[in-house]
């Protein structure tokens, strides 16, 4: 039963007071000596690839995994939420979008590290110490994101939990990384979380799951599908490292 429901907005709808709480929660776990709280979270994705990526367990693990994120940010100031992006708005030229502004998100030069914004000049310890960078996939622009007709029909033509998450953890999820990151960015890796650009990404991603849930009652608190060894899966599943049970997402 959740004791306090967080409303989580579209980031660019936030009012510049929620925008500027949100950016001080997440720059005070960056901060203080190394591993940071922020480190710790980077090095829980990357030591949990296996238990959450190209399985049945994503959507369950990255919502665990944005709600403890946010839930420390909630320790600093309990009025912040983990804004989503819903990049479809920017599917058609993302290079363009609001999002890497330096008033949100900032741009990388041609050193790859980010010049600009609130995250500027962010050093980052996983896997060894280097700048936060980001490569965009097309030089000065990004290829193409699923835009919304797309998305909407991948939701709409889903007849079950297992064909939506293989849906959409590939191409749409997927695209959004790899384009933003490339070659030589940290958002294509598996210690994507330094980039702060993941945390609204798969608050996005969480809210297109809560979409299908609510589209599709008769599917909603279904959870099918194949493990790594070809285990069918189950709701008591434990979602390392939270000690949770998938049943705890639904």
């Amino acid at each position: 039963q959740c004791s306090k429901i967080t409303l989580r907005k579209e980031v660019r709808e936030l009012t510049e007071k929620e925008w500027d709480d949100f950016v001080a929660a997440v720059r005070q776990l960056h901060s203080g000596p190394s591993p940071t709280i922020y480190d710790r979270f980077v090095d829980i994705h990357l030591q949990n690839v296996a238990s959450a990526h190209a399985i049945p367990a994503f959507f369950p693990w990255h919502r665990m995994f944005v709600k403890a994120f946010e839930q420390q940010l909630q320790i600093i100031n309990p009025n912040v939420a983990v804004p989503y992006w819903d990049w479809t708005l920017d599917s058609q030229a993302p290079e363009k979008s609001e999002i890497f502004f330096p008033q949100y998100f900032g741009s990388s030069g041609e050193s790859l590290c980010i010049e600009d914004g609130p995250f500027s000049g962010w050093m980052m310890n996983t896997p060894k110490p280097h700048c936060l960078r980001r490569k965009w996939n097309k030089g000065k622009q990004i290829s193409a994101f699923y835009p919304p007709e797309l998305l909407s029909r991948i939701l709409n033509e889903a007849k079950s939990y297992a064909e939506f998450r293989v849906a959409v953890e590939a191409a749409p999820h997927g695209l959004v990384h790899v384009n933003i990151g490339s070659d030589g960015g940290d958002v294509s890796t598996m210690w994507s979380p330094n980039d702060p650009i993941f945390w609204i990404h798969h608050s996005f991603v969480d809210k297109i799951w809560a979409d299908f849930q609510i589209a599709k009652p008769a599917l909603a608190g279904t959870y099918d599908g194949k493990d790594r060894s070809n285990r069918t899966v189950s709701k008591d599943d434990i979602i390392p490292p939270f000690n949770a049970r998938v049943s705890d997402t639904l």
